[in-house]
């Protein structure tokens, strides 16, 4: 994110660097992206919190404008968000007085694994951190679609 912020200032011989930079780390975020067709579909953590999954969204709809020159990688980014925000869309708490909502997590830890009963303690928690890395995805991914109408 803070790349996007400051790439306007960085003369041309520094872009190429920090892009090199910006590419590793967009790598790495999209080959943490779970495509399997369950609930974690489109996650970018294996245990299906949405926070992760968000703070990730984040960076790679900050970054995405870096890449728009590499066709093919810059595909394959937004494929990667748009499944990612379908994940988080499909996160949202659709009934009752929490509707709209953010969980901590989509899926539960098998009672077998350890600290597996924290874990489900918590799994359904709403916090204002987990809506409003969530909301800020949303509202980038939104900007992102204005622009490309």
């Amino acid at each position: 994110m803070a790349t996007e912020k400051i790439w306007q200032y960085l003369q041309e011989s520094d872009k190429r660097a920090y892009k090199e930079h910006a590419r590793k780390i967009i790598n790495t975020m999209l080959s943490k992206q779970i495509v399997n067709g369950s609930i974690l579909d489109g996650a970018y953590s294996d245990n299906g919190i949405t926070t992760t999954s968000a703070t990730i969204l984040e960076g790679l709809l900050a970054s995405e404008s870096l890449c728009r020159d590499e066709a093919a990688f810059h595909q394959q980014i937004l494929e990667s968000i748009t499944a990612g925000m379908r994940f988080l869309l499909n996160a949202q708490v659709k009934n009752g007085p929490f509707r709209g909502a953010i969980p901590r997590s989509v899926a539960l830890m098998s009672l077998e694994a350890p600290g597996a009963d924290l874990f489900n303690s918590r799994a359904t928690v709403v916090r204002i951190d987990y809506v409003q890395h969530v909301l800020a995805a949303y509202m980038q991914y939104l900007d992102l679609l204005d622009e490309r109408d």
